[in-house]
């Protein structure tokens, strides 16, 4: 009896070691921690181990000798944010092409020589913002088809060969804010048509940008709209079935562009903070509002030096009792019907 039980003993020490063991080589090539490559021998250092998971984050910054991220190809998940930052001779990502997951930001700024990003094909899961703001040399975003949400931001911004968004096709959801600027060579926002709410957007002094075709199936808003010095873009089509903006919508020209025509905004029926239409010295009619019957905190309309036809808004003013014209900062003044009545003529 004896006999047995110790035979049983060795029997569960051994299973229980080759248990562990076991588990020792499942977890062999996962990284514990953060990994920081900041140069060629510490790129060299990491790769040798063939991880295929960081716990952490990844972040190469400031290598500038390196060209290619050779040695990462094995990494298919990463724990929290993956940033590549001002490597300024690094020329793609293709050492990381089995990346899969990643469980923070991915961020890409300032490598100036990053020509494309193609090689992140099998990225399908950010589960935070993506940013990719002043890479001089990214022409697209091609590579990035696989993300169908992005959880919280993103950001794409002076980017000055980017020329379209059509990678970003399959993405359904933006939690956070949308923000484009800055790209000089984007002329249209295609690639984003399966989205249809947004939480926050901002279009900001895009030159090239002359249309805002993409968003068309864009129906509401959760946060603000702003549209701000887009060289050419002359009308807002592409917005055409928004309906909703629960805060501020700000439309503003400058010196040198001005919006011309509200007419796409047909849809438009409630604006739950302010609306801005500010120096679009082209616009002379505002068409387009005729829906709009509810703006919660007033409608600020100034500097639009050729706007003479109001009649697009005679539904608002049988819904809401006071707006303020600033058509001069310093002569900020209530009008009412009356006021409009004269000013519409229709």
């Amino acid at each position: 009896m004896c006999f047995k039980n110790r035979v049983f003993v060795v029997l569960a020490i051994s299973l229980f070691l080759s248990c562990v063991q076991t588990n020792q080589y499942l977890k062999a090539n996962v990284f514990i921690g953060d990994v920081i490559i900041e140069n060629k021998e510490d790129l060299r250092k990491i790769a040798q181990h063939k991880y295929t998971e960081i716990t952490g984050s990844l972040v190469i910054k400031g290598a500038d000798d390196i060209e290619i991220l050779t040695g990462l190809e094995s990494i298919k998940k990463i724990g929290k944010t993956l940033k590549v930052i001002a490597n300024i001779n690094l020329k793609s990502l293709q050492g990381i092409r089995s990346l899969e997951f990643i469980g923070g930001d991915f961020n890409i700024q300032y490598n100036s020589s990053l020509a494309n990003i193609t090689s992140l094909k099998k990225l399908s899961e950010i589960k935070s913002s993506l940013i990719i703001v002043g890479n001089n040399s990214l022409t697209s975003l091609k590579g990035l088809e696989g993300i169908k949400a992005v959880s919280e931001d993103l950001t794409i911004v002076n980017n000055p060969l980017l020329k379209n968004l059509k990678a970003l096709k399959n993405i359904k959801s933006i939690e956070g804010a949308f923000t484009i600027g800055g790209n000089k060579q984007l002329k249209n926002l295609k690639g984003l048509e399966s989205i249809t709410t947004l939480k926050e957007v901002k279009i900001d002094n895009n030159p090239s940008l002359e249309s805002l075709v993409g968003l068309n199936n864009l129906t509401s808003i959760d946060g603000s709209l702003w549209l701000h010095k887009n060289l050419l873009l002359k009308n807002l089509e592409g917005l055409n079935n928004l309906v909703a903006v629960e805060s501020d919508v700000t439309i503003e020209g400058s010196e040198k562009c001005s919006i011309e025509s509200m007419e796409a905004l047909g849809n438009l029926n409630y604006v739950g903070g302010r609306f801005y239409i500010l120096k679009n010295k082209a616009l002379k009619s505002l068409k387009g509002l005729d829906n709009l019957s509810h703006v919660k905190n007033g409608l600020i309309i100034e500097s639009n030096q050729l706007l003479h036809d109001y009649c697009a808004l005679k539904k608002l003013l049988t819904k809401e009792k006071q707006f303020f014209s600033l058509h001069r900062r310093k002569r900020r003044k209530p009008f009412n019907k009356r006021y409009f009545k004269k000013k519409m003529q229709c």
